[in-house]
């Protein structure tokens, strides 16, 4: 009974929102809110997720930012890279979002991301 309570809870907690709360700001670009939602797509190999964040861009210059995004998982090993990329006016706030996969196991490992970049290229 233990084994499958360890076993279910994290499926528990990841078929929820995952959000990190710390935010990263790097020069005028803050990122923020950064969420992974589980998707409903029967597939029994691959986790379906959504992947989204606030980008608030305090610069005068509009343009393509991309987010990089790296996955730490349960053991605080670097997993899966993320790359986001969006259009954000200057002064505004935009929210990027990426329709992705992974394995199950590597999935369920991740308990936090780290922000490799934020640019504006």
């Amino acid at each position: 009974m233990k084994k499958l309570f360890a076993r279910a809870l994290p499926l528990l907690l990841f078929s929820f929102l995952f959000v990190t709360a710390s935010p990263a700001t790097t020069e005028h670009l803050a990122l923020e809110n950064i969420t992974l939602q589980k998707m409903d797509f029967a597939s029994t190999e691959n986790a379906w997720f959504l992947l989204k964040c606030d980008i608030n861009n305090t610069t005068d210059e509009s343009g393509i930012v991309e987010v990089i995004l790296q996955s730490i998982d349960k053991n605080a090993y670097k997993r899966k890279v993320i790359r986001l990329y969006g259009h954000v006016e200057a002064g505004e706030k935009a929210t990027l979002t990426l329709t992705s996969y992974m394995e199950y196991k590597m999935y369920d490992d991740i308990r936090k991301w780290q922000i490799e970049r934020v640019e504006i290229l």
